[in-house]
């Protein structure tokens, strides 16, 4: 084991029969008090309460140290009892892929909805004293790694980045017939980051094989299905007032008004009558008609004039999906891409609803780096935008 006594509790061995990982009832009692105490903590934090914690692993590497398969179904309702949830799905640890396609094998014969799972890939592995520094040559390390992802699985890098053993807290290792080994204070790993945070070959080695073998962009999707604006318009209860008033100022919102988004100022008016404004708007503003757009007039407009012209495919809006806001997009440009964190997404069907302003093209396009704009570079920060401040 690579942690003094595997953070068992070292007060267990006062009873001299104690036999830890099993049903011993001692054991198993103590198990039950610290799970009662340590399990109502994280409740709230588990991914069906919307928290970071997507999995627990109750047990680790117990096939190779024990045969009591009672135990874990003990410890599975002992947890039970307080988790809110607590599935178990078989994974896989192996040095090579000649012996990770067994094992990938037999759980597809178990079920073919589990995933394919490497709870540990062991990028290198950890020392003993008086025994030479191990490690995994890069050609082994692309071969495992390229194997598992062309196989469709997903890995837990153990470790990805190297360790230390501070204190006595390093462990040791013991099997029937064996000597006994200690584990040495280091526990760099020749992982892909070293004891000391540093990039290693290795790493740089497995970041070219996962953007090589990574997902692909989806490329072009139609757009299914769209609501017309004067329906959006339906679905909310206008406020009549006098005058136009601040977004600021709007009973909206407990009181609060709106502090950013849109806006839409209807009156009805006379034929014949001229639109005038008295000062550029500080944002944007579009001029409709009996529901026809018939201009534009925003900060680009110095001149105060109607900016007209002509608009063609994607031109001006927001983009939400699956109900967050990703922001604006403007064919000014520079930037012509919205960037879709991963988390937000999920598998199977996910929503994307875009309101646009102007016009639509029809489509969609999904792919794998930002577009920004030419890169104009210079020798300084260009700090004309920032006003200038007085204390």
């Amino acid at each position: 084991m690579s942690f003094l006594f595997k953070f068992i509790t070292n007060w267990l061995l006062k009873d001299p029969n104690i036999k830890v990982r099993s049903n011993y009832p001692p054991y198993v009692e103590a198990v039950k008090r610290f799970y009662n105490d340590l399990i109502p903590r994280i409740t709230d934090l588990q991914r069906s309460n919307s928290g970071p914690i997507i999995a627990v692993q109750v047990e680790n590497e117990f096939g190779s140290y024990s045969t009591e398969v009672d135990h874990l179904h003990t410890i599975r309702e002992v947890g039970q009892e307080v988790m809110t949830f607590l599935d178990a799905l078989p994974t896989a640890n192996f040095p090579s892929m000649e012996d990770g396609s067994k094992l990938f094998r037999m759980i597809r014969e178990w079920s073919p909805e589990f995933p394919l799972m490497v709870m540990e890939f062991w990028p290198g592995w950890f020392d003993h004293w008086g025994q030479p520094h191990k490690g995994l040559d890069i050609p082994a390390f692309e071969a495992c790694l390229s194997g598992v992802l062309d196989a469709g699985g997903s890995f837990n890098m153990y470790m990805f980045h190297g360790g230390t053993n501070f204190g006595f807290m390093a462990g040791a290792n013991y099997f029937e017939g064996s000597h006994y080994k200690p584990d040495v204070t280091s526990y760099d790993y020749d992982a892909p980051l070293s004891e000391a945070g540093d990039i290693t070959p290795k790493y740089m080695r497995a970041r070219e094989i996962i953007l090589e073998k990574g997902l692909k962009p989806q490329g072009k999707i139609a757009v299914s299905q769209y609501l017309d604006f004067r329906t959006v318009l339906s679905l909310k209860t206008p406020i009549t007032s006098k005058e136009p008033a601040l977004m600021e100022n709007l009973d909206y919102h407990q009181g609060y008004g709106q502090c950013f988004g849109y806006v839409l100022y209807q009156a009805e008016i006379q034929a014949g009558t001229e639109l005038s404004f008295t000062d550029i708007p500080k944002d944007r503003a579009q001029v409709f008609v009996n529901g026809e757009e018939k201009a534009v007039l925003d900060w680009l407009s110095t001149d105060k004039k109607i900016n007209l012209g002509q608009i063609s495919g994607w031109n001006k809006g927001i983009v939400i999906v699956n109900n967050f806001n990703l922001g604006r997009y403007w064919k000014v440009g520079p930037t012509r891409t919205l960037y879709i964190p991963a988390p937000l997404l999920k598998q199977g069907q996910n929503e994307i609803l875009i309101f646009e302003q102007h016009e639509s093209c029809g489509t969609v396009s999904f792919i794998d780096a930002p577009l920004l704009g030419e890169k104009v570079v210079t020798k300084e920060v260009d700090s004309a935008c920032y006003p200038t401040e007085s204390v």
